[in-house]
Parts: C-alpha cells; structure tokens; sequence
C-alpha cells in the first residue's frame, strides 16, 4: 500500500515540520495526523504534534502527546524541554521543573535550557537555586542578554539589589535599545525607593519600546509613591490606561490602578478594576494573593478571603496564601481559623523565622503571651537578627510589663509603619540615654501618630532635668498644646534649629531605662489654652447640675478594626444618664454610623466644630468625664489629668499592658476590657454601670 513506505511517512513529517515552522498550522497538523495513522509510535510526529495542539490553547492533549513521546524515548532533550515551556504556559511551574532538570542533564550547556530553568526556580521561590542555575548560565554565554536578564530577576527577588543593577546594567551595555534592561533597572530602583531615577529608567525604557506595560506600570507607581498624599495625577492614570491597554495579562496594572482610584475615593472603579483583573485567565496563585491584598486594602475582607481560598485551591500548600490567608482572617476577626492557617504555612517551611514571627504575633493577638514569646525565641534561634521577630517580642514583653527587656528592640518599630524621615540633615548623633546632655541641645522628634507623640511627649521634662535645653519638633496640630509645656516647639516640615543631638520622642522611655514604677507625669503635664476654655465654656454655656460627658466611639480605623465600636451599639451608654448632656468629640463620622447619629438625638456631635487639638482640649477640661476608644483622644484626655474612662479590645495595644483596670500612664484613667474577642457588650455593660453608680442622684 502506498502510505506504508517509510520514505513517505518522513516525507510527510518533514512536511508537516515545514508547515509548522512557517505558520500554517492547519497543514501541519493534517501532515502529523497523517504520519501517525501510518506510525501511532512516531516519536518526533507525537513531540512536535503536542507542541502545535499545545500552542493552539489545548494544553491537555498537547502535554499527552509529547508526554507520549517521552514514555517511547526518554532520553529526548528537546521533548523534556518543550514539555517544561508547556506547563510553564500553564502556570504550573511545579510540573516544569522536572523536565527541565531532566533536559539539563541531557544537555549540560544548552543555553535555553539553564535560562528556563533558572527562572522556574525563581518562580517557584527556589531563590538561591535559580540563581546558582543563571550564574552558570552567564558563564556558559557570556554575551547572552536573556541570562543577564534573568540573573538580574533573580538577585532582585533575593533583594541583592546592587548586584541586580550590574546585571542589568550588563544587559544595557550588550543591547542599549533593550526596553525589559531599562524596565528592570527601574524596578531595582524601586526596590531601593529611589523612586525618580526609576521613573527615569521607565520613561526610557517606553522611547525604546512605546508599549511596554511594565514601564507605564512602574513609572505610575513610582509616580504615586513621590506624589503629596492623597493626590493622584491625571499622567498617572493616562500610564496606567496604556500599560492595559499594551498587555490586559499583566495584572500588576490592575492593582496599581485599583490602589490609585482608592486613593481618589472612586471605591467602586477600584472594584471593578479588581474584578476586571482577577477574571484574566493569566490570573495565577501570585495574582490572587495580590489581589487579596487590593481587596483588603479596600477593607472588603470576605472578598480577600474569597481570593485566597481561589488560591489555595491551586496550590494547597502556597505559604504566602496561607500566611495572606491567617491575616485576612485576623482583621475579621476570625481569630482561631487565623492561628490555622499560620501553623499549615508553618508545617509547610518549619524552618521559616517568617513563620513562626506571623504565628508568635496572632498568638499575642489572642493574648497568648508566653506561647508568642516560645515562637519568637525560636524564630531569633534561626535568625539572631530577625526585625520582626524581635519587635514582635519587645512589645509582647512590654505588654507583660517587663519594660527594661522590651525597650531596646523596641528601637525596630522604625523597620515597621514609620512614614517620616527621622535622620538630621547634619549627621548629629541620636540620645539614648548614653552620654551626657548638660549645656546641649537636644530635639525631640515626634515620629509616629498624634497618640504617641502625646503619650510619650511627657518625657521632654526629663531631658530638661539633666541640664540640656529642649526643642520639640511635632506635628502642627500639637504645636500651641505641646508649646504651654514651656519648650520651643516647631511643626514637621519648618526649618530645624541648631541642635546638638536629638531623639525621637518614643524612644525616651527606653533612654531612661522606665520602669513600672517610674513612669513620670502620671498625674498629668498639659494644660488647655484659656482663650479655647472661655470659648467653650460660653458654647457649651456650663450651668447647673448636669452632667456633660465627652465621648468618642471610633478613632481612625485600623486593619482589625479593633478600636472602633458601631455608634448603634455605643448609645446604650446615653440611655443610662438621660440627664446628662453627651458630646461627640471625635473628628470624624464614618459612612457606617452616619444614619445612627441621625437618629441618637441623646449625642450632640461637635467633630465639625473642632479646628484643632486645642478646640478638643478645651471641651475635655470642662467634662466631668471623658469616655473612648483607644486613641489619640484618650492619651489627650490623659494628659491632661480628666477623668477618662478607655474602652479596649480584647487584646488591646502593649501600652496598655495585660488585665489592668489602671493605666500607669495616667493617673486619672480606668480601662474597661472586651472579655471576649469583638464583643463589646462586656465593657460597655461595665461602663453603663459605673455610670449610674457614678453620677446617681
């Protein structure tokens, strides 16, 4: 018969390779079908068959044909290769890897080979791996612009990031025109936050390729990062229309995009962003853990947690969507299935100090404090200099009380959440309580929120009592509050004085090595201004017996949402005393307690009245009792000698230490305590108490 003739069955394959190779599929896969109708066990006609099927989209009989092709000849390089390209090309890097092993054992110095394999192990966070795989790549072609490219990609995501400049720098002295060398030494200069020289990189990486999503990604967020708060440029949204535009599958363009329509308020254009991004097909396990995190940024948790589970249906062991995964569930509330999901990451790398810092710090979330402290210690056994790790343990052991263990590597806070740049322009040295300040100067710098710098602004007497003159740098909020204490006060951003040495203002309990038992101004150390009391008090016209009580349900909202108590639930406190005269004193109403306000007749709100700290500090002075949250409100209320009633979670910030009914802070402060983690019944029940016990007739 005529298509017996082996002579025509390699005619038709090298038909059918000719077609292939040349772009006509349709007769290339007809050659194939029919090479293998005459010989089903055609090695090279299953190989380059599957291949085709494989580009077509139809991944499964394509990686069944070239597996086939491999069970008949195992020692097939370019089959194992290609196989590999195949899973890659459906994100299944775990599937790749041994093919690609298997090639590079067949061909010890192919090129291709090392580059692919080298970034699978990358992708796979095989980092060290990946870049032993490229370094042997680069020397086996020294002038190869791909491996310097992935080596570069490598030492990136091992945040060497010196060294992943040179390699791209590399890749820019063999191809000075390569948009990806361009694009990458912009990334490294993000890594680094030197965040114009990688909008430079980027716009010169779009002059060599005008469509290169990458850049417009990268130039919009570099953009942002250097933008003024809560400001987003039209030029950075026009960067991110193109970088989708130029390619809809890559997805960081999303959440960017999502991120900066946050910013602008337009809450429901971020959703869709991020809907528009996580139904890409190109959305794998290392998207929908980013996109997790742009949901939980949107402070949408259910849907965070949605993505996760997405995830983890992919990959059952992902570490980073279990660690994601525990801290979703934390914020929810959700505490024990949080604990879970950090002990299967833990079980997943045991040897991770990562891991074992995320399980010590929900540990401490459920008041567990000796249990987070054995995981921390375990965590420094690894890795003696870990950052969080060791502050996790400074404030687990500041929040028992063990203050003199606690301060030092409390000093890390800084590695953690700090926005502003406390370093001096002249290099002078930082006071932690080492040498002698007699006859300097010393400027206290405030660091973090308005609640710490009140707290810990108390210790600026202490400096002075050793002989130093005092300069307090803080917020301009506080300036005219802070300025009464007696100290030359100046605002962040106004010219520096001359100083000889400085330190920031939470960093003076540590300097003064603060015990339990010598935490000065306990009873107190600000005052109000008397022009805001006069005024106040002619506002608020204070006559008679009844009582006025300042109060503040909600502070600013934080991840767990842990100092926020619904307004609906918090005016069961104005049933108790329906003679007294309650204020709102908090700035701002959320979205969430807008319609209960309207309908609490018993609560004046006075947030849109108050122009500063000093409007705030006045109506405290005149109250006969302050009752919060944990905020900024509270440390003020405290600090200026009111009696302050504070409502804490369940496992409430270290400053506040562990069971205590009394604050060592303030003299005048009780707090009232969740017994139950997200259930403020417990508290508020207490305080309605206290208040009919308090100002019965």
């Amino acid at each position: 018969m005529p298509g017996k003739n082996p002579e025509d069955t390699a005619s038709l394959f090298q038909a059918g390779l000719a077609a292939q190779q040349q772009g006509r599929a349709k007769e290339a896969a007809r050659c194939y079908a029919r090479v293998l109708e005459r010989n089903p066990n055609h090695v090279d006609a299953l190989h380059f068959c599957g291949l085709l099927i494989a580009s077509g989209e139809s991944l499964a009989p394509g990686i069944a044909m070239i597996s086939r092709a491999i069970a008949l000849k195992p020692d097939y390089m370019a089959a194992h290769f290609n196989l590999a390209n195949v899973y890659r090309q459906a994100r299944r890097p775990d599937l790749a890897l041994g093919h690609y092993e298997r090639a590079l054992t067949l061909a010890p110095d192919d090129l291709d080979v090392l580059v692919n394999l080298g970034d699978t192990l990358r992708t796979l966070g095989r980092g060290d791996d990946s870049l032993a795989t490229l370094q042997r790549a680069v020397r086996v072609a020294p002038t190869a612009v791909m491996a310097w490219q992935q080596l570069g990609q490598s030492l990136l995501g091992l945040m060497r990031c010196d060294e992943a400049r040179a390699a791209f720098e590399k890749v820019i002295g063999l191809e000075p025109a390569s948009s990806a060398g361009w694009t990458a030494l912009g990334l490294v200069a993000q890594a680094q936050q030197f965040h114009q020289d990688a909008i430079a990189h980027f716009t010169t990486a779009l002059g060599c390729n005008p469509r290169d999503a990458q850049a417009f990604c990268g130039r919009a967020s570099s953009c942002l990062k250097v933008a003024p708060a809560g400001q987003v440029s039209e030029d950075v949204l026009t960067d991110l229309f193109k970088a989708i535009q130029a390619d809809p599958d890559y997805l960081e363009s999303y959440f960017v995009m999502a991120s900066a329509l946050r910013t602008l308020s337009r809450l429901g254009e971020a959703e869709s962003c991020l809907h528009a991004a996580l139904s890409r097909p190109s959305a794998d396990v290392t998207a929908m853990n980013r996109g997790a995190i742009a949901w939980f940024e949107l402070r949408r948790f259910a849907r965070a947690l949605e993505q996760l589970d997405r995830a983890l249906a992919l990959d059952p062991l992902s570490e980073q969507t279990l660690t994601n995964r525990a801290a979703v569930l934390r914020s929810m509330g959700r505490l024990d299935e949080a604990v879970l999901s950090a002990e299967q990451a833990l079980r997943a790398c045991p040897q991770s100090p990562n891991h074992l810092t995320h399980l010590g710090a929900l540990r401490c979330a459920r008041g567990e404090t000796r249990e987070a402290l054995d995981c921390f210690d375990q965590a420094l056994a690894l890795d003696a200099d870990h950052p969080g790790a060791r502050f996790n343990r400074a404030q687990a052991r500041l929040a028992s009380g063990h203050l003199v263990e606690g301060w030092p590597d409390y000093e890390l806070r800084t590695h953690f959440g700090v926005h502003r740049d406390l370093l001096p322009p002249r290099g002078e040295p930082q006071w932690s309580g080492a040498f002698d300040v007699a006859g300097k100067t010393v400027l206290l710098r405030g660091e973090q929120g308005y609640g710490d710098t009140l707290q810990f602004v108390r210790y600026a007497r202490n400096v002075e009592s050793l002989g130093a003159s005092v300069v307090i740098e803080v917020q301009a909020a506080l300036t005219g509050l802070i300025g009464r204490m007696g100290f030359s006060v100046i605002a962040y951003g106004e010219a520096l004085p001359l100083f000889d040495c400085y330190s920031p203002i939470p960093s003076l309990p540590g300097a003064f090595k603060t015990t339990l038992e010598t935490i000065p101004g306990a009873a107190g150390y600000l005052d109000a201004d008397p022009a805001h009391l006069a005024r106040w008090s002619e506002r608020l016209g204070r006559s008679g017996r009844r009582p006025l009580i300042a109060v503040s349900w909600s502070g600013q909202r934080n991840a767990a949402n842990n100092r926020a108590i619904p307004l609906s639930e918090f005016a069961r406190l104005f049933k108790i005393l329906p003679n007294a005269r309650f204020v709102g004193v908090q700035p701002e109403v959320y979205a969430e307690d807008k319609v209960a306000l309207e309908q609490t007749e018993s609560l004046e709100w006075l947030g849109a009245e108050l122009a500063s700290f000093e409007d705030t500090a006045a109506i405290l002075c005149l109250a006969d009792l302050v009752i919060t949250i944990d905020s900024a409100l509270a440390h003020l209320s405290g600090a200026l000698a009111r009696p302050t009633w504070v409502l804490l979670p369940h496992v409430a910030d270290w400053r506040w230490f562990r069971s205590r009914e009394d604050s060592p802070w303030y003299r005048s402060m009780r707090l009232f305590r969740q017994s139950r983690l997200a259930d403020w019944s417990t508290p508020l029940e207490s305080v309605a108490t206290e208040l009919a016990r308090r100002f019965r007739d």
